[in-house]
């Protein structure tokens, strides 16, 4: 603008923008004030990481201030808005679970709760036992060389030195604090045991029984449901391998001779199927 002032104020009003020297001032200034923001918008969105809404606003607000999207800034903030109250309101996604669970409960007067508390009991148990067995066979015994690889270790890690007190009273306090929880776990166990007569594990109950821990670690995947469902399925499957002959049916000249699955799959390839199973011969 400097080539417009003169020594006459008229001049001032004679200001041509289309005839502005591209190296002005004012073009400098524009071009370092973009830059910034530019610069300051990528901070900005780099600082947002994975926030919907934080992400909504700065998308939508980028956008020319014209009136659509204004229009469609404050349909966006409002969407993003009912979106952040409908998740926190909604919290709970179990309502089916709970349904189900309330229904078993009054179909078979409460003994499904019961049986479901008696194999998460069993489970629990275990896998307490387990972890018990071990931290009480690394810090029982204070000379232990077990101990002295866990403080080298513990310290090299925490830049601190890990000294008995430390280990007196966090986890040897732990190990009483579990061995008292395995205790009322089984109390609560053999309660529901007795209630739905079912059978009490000894396993649960051995203390000083060689590899033990083999064994609870055995138990937990034998009462696993994965587990529960292969033998579901082994058992089906023996069932409808076994020979027609030997279920119980009566034939009309109408109803079509029923056959089992190996004579049936036995048909479809073409070939003699055998299935071989601990179960039948």
């Amino acid at each position: 603008m400097s080539q417009y002032i003169s020594d006459n104020d008229d001049d001032l009003f004679e200001y041509e923008p289309a005839e502005e020297n591209k190296d002005s001032l004012l073009q400098k200034y524009s071009e370092q004030q973009y830059d910034y923001i530019n610069s300051e918008k990528d901070s900005h969105q780099i600082e947002i990481g994975n926030s919907v809404l934080a992400k909504t606003l700065s998308e939508t607000f980028d956008k020319e201030n014209d009136l659509d999207s204004i229009t469609l800034s404050n349909a966006s903030v409002y969407r993003a808005l009912i979106n952040a109250m409908e998740s926190f309101v909604e919290t709970d996604k179990t309502y089916y679970l709970r349904t189900q669970h309330q229904i078993l409960d009054e179909l078979t007067q409460g003994k499904f709760s019961l049986t479901l508390v008696y194999n998460v009991l069993e489970i629990r148990i275990a896998a307490k036992k387990i972890l018990y067995n071990t931290l009480n066979a690394v810090f029982n015994d204070n000379s232990s060389k077990e101990i002295e690889l866990f403080v080298e270790l513990a310290s090299k890690l925490s830049y601190e030195e890990i000294s008995n007190e430390f280990l007196t009273g966090s986890i040897r306090t732990s190990i009483s604090i579990l061995d008292f929880t395995i205790k009322l776990d089984q109390i609560l166990y053999l309660h529901i045991a007795e209630k739905l007569n079912q059978p009490i594990k000894e396993i649960l109950f051995e203390n000083d029984k060689e590899d033990v821990d083999i064994d609870l670690q055995n138990f937990i995947y034998e009462r696993s449901y994965t587990e529960y469902l292969r033998k579901l399925e082994e058992n089906m499957l023996c069932a409808f391998s076994l020979s027609a002959t030997n279920v119980s049916q009566t034939e009309t000249e109408n109803q079509p001779k029923k056959i089992n699955l190996l004579e049936r799959l036995s048909e479809h390839f073409e070939k003699e199927v055998r299935y071989t199973s601990k179960n039948i011969n």
